[in-house]
């Protein structure tokens, strides 16, 4: 039996490009928006929140800086995904500035779990992972 050797070759901190906003990441990449087969546009980006019982001033700074966004929001769509908070987080939180925000709420199985279930229900191109602590800057 024959084994494939792979190497795995790790970015250092030099070579990591992370997005300051959304437009900046648009910016930087060559792509073309993609349509589903009802013939709506698909969001570019899917920017996934996991959280368990957040400090809401933390997120409350975090939702605002998406809010201040300048890429459209047709663009990009916001999972905000509840690891079984102790409150609700659709209860507690209003994400109606956003048309393609959902609130995604799953047993509390861990961040591990809480990112699959981000991934699984995003339709965007690029993802991109927030903590709720993680402020993206304005464009």
């Amino acid at each position: 039996m024959k084994y494939l050797r792979t190497e795995l070759h790790w970015p250092t901190s030099a070579h990591l490009d992370l997005p300051r906003s959304l437009g900046s990441f648009v910016r930087n990449k060559s792509y073309q928006r993609r349509i589903n087969n009802q013939q709506k546009v698909m969001p570019d980006i899917s920017v996934i929140i996991c959280t368990y019982n957040p400090r809401p001033d933390y997120l409350r700074r975090v939702l605002d800086a998406l809010n201040r966004q300048t890429l459209p929001k047709d663009h990009w769509e916001l999972l905000v995904v509840d690891n079984a908070s102790r409150e609700r987080l659709a209860d507690t939180w209003d994400l109606s500035w956003h048309a393609r925000a959902r609130h995604i709420r799953e047993d509390r199985l861990g961040l591990t779990s809480a990112r699959l279930r981000g991934i699984t229900e995003a339709s965007g191109q690029f993802l991109i992972f927030l903590d709720d602590d993680n402020v993206l800057a304005p464009d």
